[in-house]
């Protein structure tokens, strides 16, 4: 319960400094050759990441706009299944985070009830998504594939060689054409905004991606 006296001596205080953004700080950049490139490139990034955002938002709107004009139970197998792709998904997260093996399985697995709403909102959204596309004849195209992998290949700087081999796996590639199809989706009722879903849709058990 006594008070503490510590003295502490200040030897160097030390101030970071960014440095100046001009033609000399763009040459240590191979990518561009002026500063007008520069910041060219960091707009267009900019603009691209207000887009996805913004799209990101239009979507989860439209999402909770037609699951709750069409109300229908998921599946418990498809809610049980989706539940523990999301624990194996966060054991995956933790352990990349540094979290031992152990532990990780552990926290995820107590994880299960929380993630049940969210499980049933995903499954229910794929199996809508699925049947207004058998509805409308919305389907997925080997190009429309290989343009997803193209753009793959160009966001996260990779060959397009190296993200089709991830793709050769057939889960992974039947759930990135789930992925296109449900854009696709998005595409098709974005571009008819007026569109009403009222058809009461009876669900069977198909496989989620």
């Amino acid at each position: 319960g006594k008070n503490v006296v510590f003295s502490i001596t200040l030897k160097e205080l030390k101030e970071q400094k960014l440095p100046e953004l001009n033609e000399e700080f763009v040459k240590n950049f191979d990518k561009y050759n002026t500063l007008d490139d520069l910041k060219s490139e960091v707009r267009k990034s900019m603009e691209e990441q207000c887009k996805r955002q913004s799209d990101a938002k239009l979507k989860d709107s439209i999402t909770e706009v037609l699951l709750a004009a069409n109300a229908f139970e998921a599946p418990a197998s498809l809610v049980q299944r989706q539940i523990f792709y999301m624990i194996a998904d966060t054991q995956k997260r933790m352990r990349s985070a540094g979290m031992d093996e152990k532990s990780a399985m552990e926290l995820s697995f107590r994880m299960h009830d929380q993630f049940k709403t969210e499980a049933e909102k995903t499954v229910r959204a794929f199996l809508l998504f699925k049947k207004i596309a058998e509805k409308e004849a919305v389907a997925v195209s080997d190009e429309d594939m290989d343009n997803h992998i193209k753009e793959l290949s160009e966001i996260h700087h990779v060959g397009i060689d190296s993200v089709k081999s991830i793709y050769e796996d057939e889960e992974k590639k039947e759930s990135l054409k789930a992925e296109i199809l449900q854009k696709k989706v998005f595409d098709f009722i974005e571009q008819r905004a007026n569109i009403k879903v009222v058809e009461k849709i009876g669900m069977g058990e198909e496989a989620v991606a």
